[in-house]
């Protein structure tokens, strides 16, 4: 906590680039095992930090090179006359280097691959997209604009990692007509931006030549600051690209999770709709099996009435057969009886002759006798 309070130096609750630099510096020399001061040392006040009319970065040898401020300063003031141990700014890749002796060598803009009407229409879209007129956009405020191109957000993500030369997670101007201009590429012409800024990609407000100022000279012991705070720069940009593909990495998981998500649910969807179909399949086909087990018994029912019917049927064809038998058999006992009588009647009538054509003559010879 201290160690924040001592590199808040205008106490907003926020950490600048030289104020992160001096807490990155303390925190080094806390692990090195020495004490934090109770108070900041006015050599490690940075420039932009400090009140006009303050002694100058001359009058602090040996101080310890800081992190340059955000927002960066208009390119007239990178022009500033070198003093002795003055504090260091980044290079291009990110680095901390050394700012005593160096002097800003703006490349011609004809040297950057974004032309001058290009960079003019940018500028108006930074203009319009930088809200809080910071001089930076963040990713939140360009998020629209880039998704508009159409491009993949990983591709877009390279991009922005390879405009955002300084790893700040912000964009000034040029790093932001440097990213259109790479956007722009690969939607018209299909060209894939590359690994690497290549030398004319560089914004020309980067690019700076470094040239030894024969008025002051710096001892080895002055810059020992600056390779610590260099290697621990560079491991803090790692870790920040690292991060920012994990984190892309973790948003296109979680993307992946939700489609999957909803494929498992609209399958469980069709599976609960299938299981309701064979519950009713499964009523149904009770509902038949008992109407199926009706039908037998009414079946057998059918059965042993037909077999009765086919029984009696059977038995009054024998009576109806055996009819005519019968009617034979009747006549026959009829015929023999009826001759008895007769023979018995002409013993009795031998003492009485009849006449051949008296009525009891001829009944015996009735045809229903015969």
């Amino acid at each position: 906590m201290q160690v924040w309070d001592l590199s808040d130096i205008d106490k907003d609750g926020h950490l600048d680039r030289d104020e992160f630099a001096v807490a990155m510096h303390l925190v080094y020399r806390a692990l090195e095992k020495e004490p934090v001061p109770s108070s900041l040392p006015a050599s490690l006040v940075p420039p932009s930090k400090r009140k006009k009319g303050g002694p100058v970065a001359s009058s602090f040898p040996g101080a310890v090179p800081v992190l340059p401020a955000s927002p960066p300063p208009p390119k007239d003031s990178l022009r500033s006359t070198p003093s002795h141990g003055s504090v260091s700014s980044l290079n291009s890749a990110g680095s901390l280097s050394p700012k005593h002796g160096l002097k800003q060598a703006q490349a011609p803009p004809s040297n950057w691959v974004v032309l001058l009407p290009d960079k003019l229409r940018y500028d108006e879209i930074f203009l319009k997209t930088d809200l809080d007129q910071d001089g930076f956009v963040s990713g939140l405020e360009v998020k629209d604009i880039f998704m508009h191109s159409g491009l993949s957000q990983n591709l877009l993500a390279h991009i922005w990692a390879l405009a955002d030369t300084r790893q700040t997670g912000k964009l000034n101007k040029d790093q932001f007509a440097l990213a259109m201009h790479l956007i722009q590429q690969k939607v018209s012409k299909g060209l894939d931006p590359p690994q690497a800024l290549l030398p004319d990609m560089i914004p020309p407000s980067e690019r700076t030549t470094p040239v030894q100022d024969s008025s002051s000279s710096v001892g080895s012991g002055e810059f020992t600051g600056v390779k610590e705070l260099d290697d621990i720069s560079q491991e803090i940009a790692l870790l920040q690209r690292e991060k920012y593909s994990l984190e892309q990495e973790i948003r296109e998981r979680e993307g992946a999770i939700r489609q999957k998500t909803s494929e498992v649910q609209e399958l469980q969807n069709d599976l609960d709709r299938e299981a309701n179909g064979l519950q009713e399949l499964e009523a149904q086909k009770q509902d038949a099996q008992g109407r199926l087990d009706e039908m037998d018994q009414q079946k057998a029912k059918l059965r042993d009435m037909l077999g009765d019917v086919r029984q009696k049927c059977q038995e009054e064809s024998q009576v109806v057969s055996a009819a005519p038998i019968i009617v034979i058999m009747y006549r026959n006992t009829i015929s023999i009886y009826i001759k008895g009588f007769w023979h018995h009647g002409d013993s009795q009538n031998n003492k009485t002759q009849h006449p051949p054509n008296s009525k009891i003559g001829n009944t015996i010879h009735h045809p229903c006798l015969q």
